[in-house]
């Protein structure tokens, strides 16, 4: 815009110069008769060139003032932008520190849940009840020499079995002290008649993961042990549990524990019991008969990864060490089991010599 200026300053002063020569040629010495006419034509040039002095005056005033209001709005958009460009800069930092605050936020919530006070729970927080059952549907065709058994010992059919039925409660009383109550239901064939029994009914003090002891009817050790690691309760109970030369609970006191040796877990369990299992847990409460023996039964076993190896017996009168009958037997059982139980199959190899004396 400058350049464009001057340019046309230079076309003004250039038609100013022009008039002053064509003036001067004009005003050379001329006749005498002719002096006035030319003083006359030299009076109307300077007016003129006066007149064109004041139009590009005025045309170099309105090129400037242009220039000069040019020069003005560029230096508003630049401050504008400059502006634009600070707004831009503080939008962010507010973004960043609303980011940065947003962020917070959780952690603020969690401080402020965790500082509201907790009503103390209840006995039913601390108490989980379950339920398992073992049942089948199944259809039988049994035949003794190709032909069938009498209708008295016929198991022929299809039927829906329920074998077993529990109904367990626990509760804890606080991280020592824990109550176990588990209920059995069974059909009884011989009164024709479904039966219900404690088959667990204890008190626990967990002392150490190595020293827990329960007193009342609890897990055996050997008969649940088993099971755990054999996993097909459902479709079939374990030797010694099937062939009756144990039982899975009863009435006494038990300990049990385990603990780590280098990369090997150690576990036992130890029981002193009545021996005629949990179903009885005397010969006959108010009949003054009661057993005058306690039967033993433990068991030692080591696991590492998925082998298990264990070793375990029983030794008592089985609850028949009465006063008036006598007993000619100990009842003596030696168990062993080597087993592997992998995410995709299972093998083990257990032996139990059976219980000796009377049944």
């Amino acid at each position: 815009m400058i350049t464009k200026t001057s340019l046309l300053r230079g076309a003004a002063l250039g038609a100013l110069v022009a008039l002053s020569v064509g003036a001067a040629a004009q005003a050379k010495p001329v006749k005498h008769h002719r002096a006035a006419h030319a003083a006359a034509v030299s009076n109307a040039h300077s007016a003129e060139i006066e007149e064109l002095k004041a139009q590009v005056q005025a045309l170099t005033d309105r090129l400037n003032a242009q220039e000069a209001s040019q020069q003005q709005a560029q230096a508003q958009a630049q401050q504008a932008q400059a502006t634009a460009e600070a707004a831009a800069s503080q939008a962010q930092a507010a973004q960043a520190a609303a980011d940065a605050q947003i962020k917070t936020i959780p952690a603020q919530v969690s401080t402020a849940v965790a500082a509201i006070p907790k009503p103390k729970p209840g006995w039913e927080g601390s108490t989980s009840v379950s339920g398992r059952m073992y049942a089948d549907v199944t259809n039988i065709d049994q035949k003794i020499n190709g032909a069938r058994p009498p209708a008295a010992s016929n198991y022929n059919g299809t039927n829906f079995d329920i074998k077993r039925f529990y109904i367990g409660v626990d509760h804890k009383f606080n991280d020592t002290f824990s109550a176990n109550v588990t209920t059995d239901f069974t059909y009884d064939g011989s009164v024709g008649a479904t039966q219900l029994y404690l088959k667990k009914a204890y008190l626990q003090a967990k002392l150490n993961p190595a020293l827990i002891v329960r007193l009342g009817s609890a897990d055996m050790p050997w008969i649940p042990f088993v099971e755990d690691i054999y996993g097909y309760r459902y479709v079939e109970n374990t030797l010694i549990d099937r062939t009756k030369f144990g039982t899975s609970a009863d009435w006494g006191v038990h300990a049990l524990g385990s603990m780590p040796v280098g990369g090997v877990t150690v576990s036992y369990a130890l029981s002193a019991v009545n021996g005629s299992g949990y179903k009885k847990p005397s010969l006959g409460v108010g009949t003054g008969v009661r057993t005058d023996a306690i039967d033993v039964e433990g068991r030692l076993s080591a696991s590492m990864d998925n082998f298990t190896a264990a070793v375990g017996g029983y030794t008592g009168k089985l609850g028949k060490d009465v006063q008036g009958v006598p007993t000619y037997h100990q009842a003596e059982r030696f168990d062993a089991l080597l087993a592997y139980a992998g995410p995709r199959f299972r093998s083990a190899a257990n032996t139990s010599t059976p219980a000796t004396g009377t049944t």
